[in-house]
């Protein structure tokens, strides 16, 4: 059960936009055990597949607007016990009942979130921009700092494997804390002038895949920093990998798509736009297709042993963000506020809708519910039309 922890931090409610309250308390109470269907690291599991097997069947019906008062990082909300989740780059976290978009609560962390949040055991786990603290462990259930890091920022995401939490700041660091306490336990460079724009991606076997903005990929793993093997896509990386399988699949700024074993690096296949101009976001993949986004508005359906298309879908606005798979369709949206729903098999256009803002972040969905964040303040709840859920 979500609780306050005091009354007074009751919601502000607006005729179109819940808007939080303002107060600076956030706290759920409850066992810390998340349930079945929570989505605690971005895109619900370690390799961000962003594949969830639920029914959200458009059209859809918006049934929320919340205001989070600032814009937010690439990464998804997340789902903590009937809770949607998010922090932005005033700080902030902002708990939101998902059936009403009612504030559960806000807590200010003072310093800009920028890298996606991670929950473990009821801790939540932020990494910070800039500012005095750069690593934030915050007890969702007691209401209260674990325990913060000062020292090199970090602008990506925290993996946690066994009792560390793991993230790379922006000086090319990877270090490794104990999750309880904070406490360094290791560091590694991965060298000289190496920056990382991309979030590191946790896989099988503690081995975590970290690549720069160079396009040097690196395995280590991840409980000891030791290095596994590295290798050079020779192309630009600033969107987060995706795992599917053994592959690794590598968005480049040069508009190609790398798939790389991650066994041992060698290249499985590239996906070549031939246009150096176009971007690629983040992918995502329901394991037989991979799905991905370009800076040039299309939506790419690939077959996921080859990479060869089967079917594209083009929309005249910059796609950014990672896309969501559900069991029948796929979400995408625009940097022109556009969100469509795709036809998962044919690519067909089902339903859209255009929002208050850039869709900058990836989506969240549970079954019949689709959340989605857009620039530069705002958290929408939409739900399956009453039509749809009658027809179940």
């Amino acid at each position: 059960m979500l609780t306050h922890l005091r009354w007074a931090c009751l919601p502000v409610v607006a005729i179109a936009v819940i808007a939080s309250a303002g107060c600076n308390t956030l706290k759920m109470g409850g066992a810390r055990n998340a349930r079945q269907g929570d989505w605690l690291v971005d895109g619900a599991t370690n390799g961000r597949e962003r594949y969830v097997n639920v029914r959200v069947q458009p059209p859809l019906e918006r049934v929320w607007l919340y205001n989070a008062n600032a814009g937010f990082g690439t990464g998804s909300p997340l789902l903590y016990r009937d809770a949607v989740i998010v922090g932005n780059r005033k700080g902030e976290l902002h708990a939101v009942e998902i059936e009403t978009g009612r504030s559960l609560g806000v807590k200010n962390l003072g310093e800009a979130i920028e890298g996606s949040l991670l929950i473990r055991n009821g801790v939540l786990f932020a990494t910070h921009a800039w500012g005095k603290y750069v690593l934030t462990a915050y007890d969702l259930n007691a209401g209260s700092m674990a325990w913060r890091v000062k020292g090199v920022p970090f602008e990506t995401a925290p993996v946690a494997v066994d009792g560390s939490l793991v993230a790379i700041d922006v000086e090319g660091n990877i270090r490794s804390f104990n999750i309880d306490t904070g406490d360094s336990l290791w560091t590694t460079k991965l060298g000289a002038r190496v920056t990382v724009k991309a979030s590191p991606l946790l896989l099988g076997g503690n081995r975590m895949f970290v690549v720069s903005d160079k396009g040097i990929g690196f395995m280590f793993d991840a409980t000891t920093g030791e290095n596994i093997w590295y290798t050079d896509l020779e192309d630009p990386v600033y969107a987060s990998p995706t795992a599917n399988g053994d592959q690794i699949l590598v968005p480049t700024t040069r508009g190609r798509l790398h798939s790389i074993s991650s066994s041992d690096a060698s290249l499985l296949w590239t996906f070549d736009r031939r246009n150096e101009t176009i971007r690629f976001a983040s992918p995502a993949t329901d394991g037989s297709t991979v799905y991905v986004g370009t800076s040039s508005g299309n939506l790419f359906a690939l077959d996921s042993s080859t990479g060869t298309v089967v079917w594209q879908f083009n929309g005249p606005d910059a796609i950014t963000a990672a896309p969501l798979i559900t069991d029948s369709h796929i979400y995408i949206g625009t940097m022109g506020r556009m969100l469509y729903g795709l036809d998962r098999i044919s690519g067909h256009l089902v339903w859209d809708i255009k929002l208050k803002g850039r869709i900058k972040s990836a989506m969240f969905a549970k079954e019949g519910e689709l959340i989605v964040l857009t620039e530069p303040r705002y958290v929408y709840g939409f739900r399956e039309e009453a039509a749809n859920e009658d027809s179940l």
